[in-house]
């Protein structure tokens, strides 16, 4: 090949890059993305929050009782990003009401943290949030 064949034709623009901005891999660019999320969607929970109490029944997570409890990770586990927050939320619950229709009908606006414990185990906290 000549040096003539690997020219670039002269209709044809070049990417222009913001100097702030340098060139870089399909890899690199998935890298500062997902960096970015990662950022975002780190929380502020104390370690503390995911160690639930033994006397807590964590109803959903041991399935009734038939399961043991499992505690938090350590180290935790890497967020889920999830793209419809919202609707993740309604496809869990709508799988808990199926799941267990009666202990879902208990279910009652929670106040805090600790009613959480009734329902969930540590891993479930952290992972399912």
């Amino acid at each position: 090949m000549s040096p003539s064949t690997l020219a670039i034709p002269p209709n044809q623009q070049q990417i222009a890059y913001y100097q702030h901005i340098p060139p870089q891999t399909l890899h690199d660019a998935y890298n500062m993305v997902a960096d970015k999320v990662r950022v975002s969607v780190e929380t502020a929970m104390p370690r503390a929050f995911f160690d639930v109490p033994a006397a807590a029944a964590a109803q959903f997570s041991t399935e009734l009782g038939k399961n043991p409890k499992r505690p938090a990770l350590d180290p935790p586990p890497p967020p889920i990003v999830r793209s419809n927050l919202e609707r993740e939320i309604y496809r869990k619950a709508d799988q808990l009401r199926a799941r267990f229709p009666d202990l879902a009908r208990t279910v009652k606006t929670l106040t805090s943290w600790d009613m959480l414990y009734y329902y969930f185990d540590g891993q479930d906290l952290q992972t399912e949030g």
